[in-house]
């Protein structure tokens, strides 16, 4: 005989098979981070953030994420479960964004200290040839400027991913207060 308890399980388990289910598409996926940057939608509101889709198929995703929306007069919003599911789909985004920032900032590093490598050991051996003045002065500010622009970039990355975690922090600190 099947008790309560193994029959609410059971619930459980399928609730969550379903949940997982509706993340593994991609309209779903943004339909709820529409919703988490927002709040509470339409349903025009959300066609337009989505993009072009018919409203049949629209209405399809809607009713796909029953255990992370809700709808109240006309608007739709997050559950408790949609939020977690937020800010999951929020974390992954940081990781990867962090991943790949973090690999261009390594590059970026590395061509630098092959510049900076290259500066070290041409310039004295510039110096000491017969190569005529001006074309040893050209070389040497084309390695300087290569240098600089690698640096430059590297900025431009280390500033992406700050500003990237500060965007994060702010959005937590703004859920917390919810």
């Amino acid at each position: 005989m099947v008790s309560r308890a193994d029959f609410d399980k059971s619930e459980e388990i399928q609730n969550e098979d379903e949940i997982f289910k509706s993340l593994t598409h991609q309209i779903r996926r943004n339909i709820i981070r529409s919703l988490g940057e927002k709040k509470d939608l339409t349903f025009s509101d959300i066609h337009k953030k989505i993009g072009t889709m018919d409203s049949p198929t629209l209405s399809y995703h809607l009713k796909s994420l029953k255990y992370l929306i809700d709808q109240s007069e006309n608007e739709y919003y997050l559950t408790d479960v949609g939020m977690e599911a937020y800010n999951l789909l929020n974390r992954i985004s940081e990781l990867t964004l962090y991943k790949k920032g973090k690999k261009s900032f390594m590059i970026a590093n590395i061509i630098t200290i092959i510049c900076w490598t290259l500066i070290l050991f041409l310039v004295p051996f510039l110096i000491s040839t017969g190569l005529e003045k001006s074309l040893r002065i050209t070389i040497i500010i084309l390695i300087n400027v290569v240098a600089q622009i690698n640096f430059q970039l590297s900025w431009q990355l280390w500033g992406r991913s700050w500003k990237a975690s500060y965007k994060n922090r702010r959005r937590k600190r703004k859920l917390k207060k919810r």
